[in-house]
């Protein structure tokens, strides 16, 4: 062999490594929270891991398909479905695999946003508080897996019971971050009583006043939904606050989902801050 066509060789063999090292992180495996479908077998040479990536996912919102970026921790994996010859099975449509994706993400607590022609878009609840999005293709016998976990938002602690009087006599409202919930539920996260505790601490010093708390949430999920979700999140805040003896005739309480966007739904910065609780002056 010549010395050319050895140096092409060691420079085909080094190019491959490095496209391995910067795509895939660690052995082939299946993800942790989304499994595969029953019998599937996941084809290693198609395995990618990266720690952050940025990719778009069709979402239907309000009767409208975009694509939204989602940014994060990312997988992509492509499943077979084998029959007894080594082929994929002809049995398994594409449809049956979708349709096991949509149910499997609403039983977990998510939210199913794009489902058409066997491609889903779904998004399943972190532990952690962040949300796993999910994109899915699905063809017989065989399917591809798109995986990005968006993480929360560590959200400091920005206005106390000062400031909050202050933005209040100033603009009449104030958004209060900090409040968090368990994706598409309406209880509290812990970490939530450090700022409620500073809104009772606000309503204590200020005996005259009387608010009405709402709820508003980011676009993620349906209109219906995300109204019902603000309405319950605001009375679960109110809940706490009475528990802390301020009177319920101070308190009123009102859901507005999505409706008053603040920022862009387009990225998980703008939704982090969509989602929110506002204190608005009554009286």
């Amino acid at each position: 062999m010549s010395k050319q066509k050895r140096l092409y060789l060691v420079l085909l063999v080094l190019v491959s490594v490095v496209g391995v090292e910067a795509f895939s992180q660690g052995r082939a495996a299946d993800h942790d929270v989304i499994k595969p479908y029953p019998g599937s077998t996941l084809i290693a040479d198609y395995y990618v891991h990266k720690n952050h990536e940025t990719t778009e996912m069709p979402v239907t919102e309000k009767d409208t398909t975009t694509n939204k970026s989602i940014a994060g921790e990312y997988w992509e994996l492509t499943y077979e479905i084998r029959d007894a010859n080594g082929d994929a099975d002809p049995s398994i449509s594409g449809s049956e695999i979708a349709a096991n994706y949509c149910n499997a993400a609403r039983e977990k607590g998510g939210t199913v946003l794009y489902n058409q022609d066997d491609v889903v878009t779904f998004t399943v609840p972190a532990d952690d508080g962040g949300v796993y999005w999910g994109y899915l293709e699905a063809f017989t016998g065989k399917y591809s897996l798109w995986i990005v976990k968006e993480k929360p938002l560590e959200t400091k602690l920005q206005f106390g019971a000062e400031q909050m009087k202050q933005e209040l006599d100033k603009a009449g409202r104030v958004a209060v971050y900090g409040i968090n919930f368990d994706v598409n539920k309406a209880f509290l996260k812990a970490g939530s009583e450090k700022v409620i505790a500073e809104m009772v601490k606000l309503m204590l010093q200020n005996p005259e006043l009387r608010v009405e708390i709402q709820g508003h949430t980011d676009s993620t999920g349906t209109a219906e939904r995300n109204l019902e979700l603000s309405k319950e999140r605001a009375s679960t805040v109110k809940s706490f606050m009475l528990l802390y003896g301020i009177a319920p005739e101070r308190l009123e309480t009102s859901g507005h989902g999505d409706t008053a966007p603040l920022e862009s739904n387009d990225t998980e910065a703008g939704r982090a801050k969509n989602r929110r609780v506002e204190l608005v002056k009554r009286g």
